[in-house]
């Protein structure tokens, strides 16, 4: 697994992308599986591995997480010839609900955190951090705040990708290059 970071994962995606996979690897795969021989490794292995991080309290999400990072090193190695199949391919991964509550970090930020956040913030618990998210976006383009610094704390990969997203701010954004077009003039 080490090696796939380092030759295939890390030269080929963003660093907190390869952050992800490397703290799936350190805190997850690997010290479940330990370091076997990946030519031993078998479906009923990866199978228990899903089924005990779920019975850990890991949301299913996170255990779909594990699989992809597990499958991606997995297919590389039978790519390089080192192993004849990828045993993951055998196994199939949990169905994520979509009532189902996903905890905020990749390390599970427990739903009583999210709450303790919220209370302390003064709050309504009906608010997911999807919404207190999208408000910070919004109340900042309102503030005409630089829609690259947005892009920026939001951890967008383009700067179209931040504006297509919050279109319904850039008409107030268009008024206020209008009112300093015509101070301006003036």
């Amino acid at each position: 697994m080490d090696s796939w970071l380092a030759s295939s994962v890390k030269v080929s995606v963003r660093n907190s992308t390869y952050t992800r996979y490397e703290d799936i690897v350190t805190y997850h795969i690997r010290p479940a599986l330990g370091r076997p021989k990946l030519n031993a490794l078998t479906p009923v292995q990866v199978r228990e591995l899903y089924r005990a991080k779920l019975a850990s309290g890991l949301s299913t999400r996170n255990v779909n997480y594990i699989h992809v990072t597990l499958h991606k090193a997995l297919k590389q190695t039978v790519m390089d010839g080192l192993i004849p199949r990828n045993e993951t391919n055998s196994v199939k991964t949990p169905q994520v609900h979509k009532k189902e509550v996903v905890p905020m970090d990749h390390n599970n930020l427990y739903y009583r955190d999210w709450k303790r956040l919220l209370k302390k913030a003064r709050l309504s618990e009906t608010f997911t951090f999807h919404i207190i998210r999208h408000t910070f976006a919004t109340l900042l383009l309102q503030k005409n705040a630089n829609p690259k610094i947005v892009q920026e704390a939001l951890g967008h990969a383009t700067i179209s990708q931040t504006t297509d997203t919050y279109s319904h701010v850039v008409p107030v954004m268009g008024s206020v290059a209008v009112d300093a077009i015509d101070e301006a003039l003036v």
